[in-house]
């Protein structure tokens, strides 16, 4: 039987119920307020059958309330709320302890039994199994409840912890999925709010208010600015004027450079009347630019809402100092708005000679230079190509062929600031005037360095991907099902047996199918390649290898169809194949190693009720820690043989087991080492816990001066001799009769074991001498003695 594990409690300051983390974890499943779910309520429902409970429970545990967000047998009124406050729930131990709680009576429990009931259903009985999020958060407990006491199987509780995967794998299902609806509806009204700001373009103020308007209303926030600090007045200046001084601002302007740390991080500040959302703008600027939402105060704002202004944010500033910019240009001299008509994001002007003229602020930024530095100077002996011979004669080439008429592109990889590198698309084109003359030269680069980087991660995916694909025996293969041609990987043939370059044509795969599964996959397969058919194959089933074995696979594969109507026509299937074998040979090992707990089961449950058949119960209590100590000695040698596999217990483990609380002097093991049968692994532990407990009661390990001595060997003919010898502790006097102790060891030894045992009560101690005969030891143990 398995015993409840005890729960663990913690500190106000350690709590896990109020970690930040894990309430984002339980907010972002956005389940806390949804009305009821289908999918969770079917799960409740299954759990409930598996363990055969009237009332199966999803339960998310909040701060202050447990949330019901799947159930299975609630009354009203919970079935309707689907809801209790948080003290009256058995779940929150769950999610502190993040282990199992097992509950047979609530009411003798002392964990749970200060917790009142709820109405509407009678918490007798408890099982629940802790819920866990894919980053490691526990976010609640799927649980069964009982009105009566019930004892909990080890069956009962694996069945749990297995389906509670299940549930926390359609809640991070929905959460993904909840996450790409925030995602496509962030994008989406990023791009509204571009183009609604690409129809202010031509007013940088209007463009400003539309925008923040749009942010505000998105976010319901009561207002939204645009503003810079202002390092000598504490203030922050809002765009495209005034100024703004709440604590709020005091704050953020504290935290420019030159005031204090540099505030590079989304922050939350609440003065006495509201709640300042400010997000620090990095958009090629230096740090000091804010986007400012305030609302009333108590306000929580998601990461969702923070990435939203932070993006809306940077988008805004981009498009509203590019208008600013735009309607200088406009306002210039001519020249300059031919230079707009060929704007990148680097740009710059020549003279025809190659002389640089004019540079705005992107390329000298990022050079770290100022246009007076470079003004006048030949273009190719500017800073940002001087690092590369090759590359500086190469923007001399394009230079002096843009004199010509000609316009050149090509990547280049510029210079920086601190001896950093940046990947551009770079063009350098004539600009002529109206009669055709050239009168300029412009160069213009767009950063593409992102593009690069991405560029060499998809080779290096693809790498990774064929090595991967090696490695884990997957293979893919082609169908076109108009020219019959079949096309298999290297990694696919080599699967079934084949020869990299042998050639696969569909008759000669299909040959290869196992006979017993050819005619269900060919079928499947004329189902799903046919025009009309469903497009999807899927199917496990067998491969006879080249070298006579047989292999299992699983070959998915989706049909390619063009054309409509009339003219509609499966053109080719694409496909992989993922060896199977290894986890088949796994799933029949499981079944027979199931087959066999289940044998070792049954023998321990009748241990078990031989036990409790056979102890005295004259005194309630002594009967009960009896009846626990003789039961849990069967129980740790069910445990001992659970991890050998049901093959064999090491008899020094089986002693240190039941003698695990002395050490040092006073106890002393000696012999080599011996295998027990696994069916003799119980019988002997009960009777070395007899031994053990009366040693601990009445015999040497009571006093702190007594030493137990126990030795053993293998005989010739291949019996195991044990002997216990007890010194130091209390005179001891033989009794006048048979103890009910004694008789149980004698019992055992004798009539299930098949051994001899002697009990000499000397003055000095208790010698027990034991013989177990040779087949109750494992054939390893006997192979040694016979040796």
């Amino acid at each position: 039987m398995r015993r409840a594990s005890p729960d663990v409690e913690h500190s106000p300051e350690a709590d896990v119920l109020a970690s930040p983390e894990r309430l984002r974890a339980l907010e972002a499943t956005g389940l806390l307020d949804l009305p009821a779910d289908p999918a969770l309520d079917r799960l409740a429902k299954i759990a409930g059958r598996l363990v055969g409970s009237r009332v199966a429970l999803v339960s998310l545990v909040g701060t202050d309330t447990q949330h019901f967000a799947g159930q299975h047998g609630l009354g009203a009124p919970l079935e309707a709320l689907r809801r209790t406050p948080l003290a009256h729930s058995f779940c929150r131990r769950v999610v502190r302890s993040g282990r199992p709680l097992i509950v047979e009576d609530a009411r003798d429990d002392a964990r749970v039994r200060d917790i009142p009931g709820f109405s509407g259903l009678d918490v007798v009985a408890y099982l629940g199994v802790p819920l866990v999020a894919r980053d490691g958060q526990v976010l609640g407990a799927l649980c069964a409840v009982e009105p009566q006491p019930r004892a909990w199987s080890g069956d009962d509780v694996e069945a749990m912890e297995l389906l509670a995967r299940s549930v926390t794998t359609e809640i991070d299902t929905r959460l993904q999925l909840r996450t790409l609806e925030r995602l496509e509806a962030r994008e989406a009204f990023l791009l509204d709010l571009a183009q609604e700001m690409v129809e202010l373009e031509a007013d940088p103020d209007a463009l400003l208010g539309r925008a923040t308007a749009m942010v505000a209303d998105r976010t319901q926030a009561r207002s939204v600015h645009l503003a810079v600090a202002d390092p000598h007045e504490g203030t922050l200046r809002l765009q495209p004027g005034g100024a703004m001084a709440p604590d709020a601002a005091r704050d953020a302007a504290a935290d420019i450079p030159g005031r204090g740390r540099c505030f590079d991080e989304t922050g939350v500040v609440r003065d006495e009347e509201a709640t300042h959302l400010i997000v620090p703008l990095q958009h090629g600027r230096a740090p000091g630019s804010f986007l400012i939402a305030a609302c009333d105060r108590g306000r929580r704002w998601s990461e969702h809402e923070r990435s939203l202004c932070r993006a809306a944010g940077e988008m805004i500033w981009q498009r509203f100092e590019t208008a600013r910019f735009a309607r200088r240009l406009r306002e210039s001299e001519s020249r300059l708005r031919r230079v707009l008509d060929n704007l990148f994001a680097f740009v710059g002007v020549l003279a025809p000679d190659g002389r640089l003229l004019e540079a705005n602020r992107a390329p000298l930024d990022a050079l770290g230079v100022t246009l007076e530095e470079v003004r006048g100077a030949p273009f190719w002996t500017c800073g940002w190509w001087t690092h590369d011979a090759t590359l500086q004669a190469a923007v001399r080439e394009a230079t002096a062929r843009a004199a010509r008429g000609e316009t050149r592109r090509f990547d280049a990889e510029i210079r920086t600031a601190g001896d950093g590198r940046m990947t551009i698309d770079f063009q350098i084109a004539p600009l002529r005037d109206a009669e055709g003359c050239i009168t300029h030269l412009i160069p213009s680069g767009v950063d593409i360095t992102d593009r690069k980087i991405g560029e060499q991660k998809l080779r290096a995916s693809e790498e990774r991907m064929r090595v991967a694909t090696a490695a884990a025996r997957f293979g893919t293969f082609t169908t076109d099902l108009e020219t019959g041609e079949n096309h298999w990987s290297a990694e696919a043939k080599a699967l079934i047996g084949l020869d990299a370059d042998e050639p696969t044509p569909v008759e000669r795969i299909v040959a290869l199918i196992h006979p017993d599964d050819r005619a269900r996959v060919t079928e499947a397969m004329a189902r799903a390649f046919m025009a009309d058919g469903s497009g999807e194959f899927e199917q496990e089933h067998r491969f006879v290898h080249a070298d006579g074995h047989t292999v299992w696979v699983l070959a998915r594969a989706k049909t390619l169809v063009e054309g409509e109507g009339a003219r509609r026509r499966a053109v080719a299937a694409v496909g992989a194949l993922v060896d199977l074998t290894e986890r088949r040979e796994a799933e029949e090992r499981q079944r027979l190693l199931m087959r066999e707990v289940d044998h070792r089961a049954k023998n321990a449950l009748a241990v078990v009720q031989s036990v409790v058949r056979l102890t005295r119960a004259d005194d309630p209590a002594l009967y009960v820690s009896t009846i626990e100590g003789r039961i849990g000695a069967v129980a740790r040698a069910h445990t001992l043989l659970a991890e050998n596999r049901w093959r064999d217990v090491d008899l020094r483990r089986l002693l240190t087991q039941e003698l695990r609380a002395r050490d040092g002097d006073a106890l002393h093991l000696d012999g080599a080492a011996v295998a027990i049968a696994a069916d003799a692994a119980q019988p002997l532990a009960l009777a070395l816990h007899e031994l053990a407990t009366n040693a601990a009661r009445h015999g040497a390990l009571s006093s702190p001066r007594g030493r137990l001595i126990v030795v053993w060997s293998v005989e010739p003919r291949g019996d195991l001799r044990l002997t216990w010898t007890e010194e130091g502790g209390p005179p001891v006097v033989a009794p006048d009769h048979r103890r009910f102790g004694t008789r149980l060891i004698e019992a055992t030894v004798a009539t299930q074991l098949g051994g001899r045992f002697d009990a000499e009560w000397r003055e000095m101690g208790l010698v027990v001498r034991i013989v177990l005969p040779a087949s109750r030891l494992a054939t390893r143990s006997r192979s040694a003695g016979a040796g």
